[in-house]
């Protein structure tokens, strides 16, 4: 029963370090005068750390991150309109394969002439699409 017997010298040691460590000492804490300059000395020196600090900006100019993406809207035979990022001028009978940013699949872009001289666009899905 090793274990379970505590030595008693331990023990009025650890309760007389408590006791004395919730005792104020008032010498350690100095005279009153002492503590009326230790408390203007603070004073003066938050006063002038809180007006230092707002007199000179930070140096460091903190921009935000902006993305200058344009995109351009084409508008098919079926009234739908597509966003693309980068767009090649299509001319009649021409045909390109761009990624459309609102549908999120590969598209296949053709332009035809109308008889009125109005180019048109018809706008299909790719073949080699991935997307089901």
């Amino acid at each position: 029963m090793v274990n379970d017997m505590r030595d008693p010298y331990s023990n009025i040691q650890k309760s007389n370090w408590r006791a004395l460590k919730r005792q104020v000492n008032i010498k350690r804490l100095g005279s009153l005068e002492d503590i009326v300059t230790y408390l203007l000395y603070l004073v003066i020196a938050l006063s002038l750390l809180t007006s230092e600090g707002c007199i000179h900006p930070s140096q460091v100019v903190v921009s935000p991150h902006k993305i200058n993406v344009k995109y351009k809207f084409v508008t098919d035979g079926k009234q739908r309109t597509h966003k693309y990022r980068k767009f090649p001028r299509v001319h009649s009978g021409d045909v390109t394969v761009q990624y459309c940013a609102r549908h999120k699949q590969w598209e296949t872009i053709s332009a035809r002439w109308t008889k009125h001289g109005v180019l048109r666009f018809n706008v299909t899905r790719h073949r080699r699409d991935n997307r089901w």
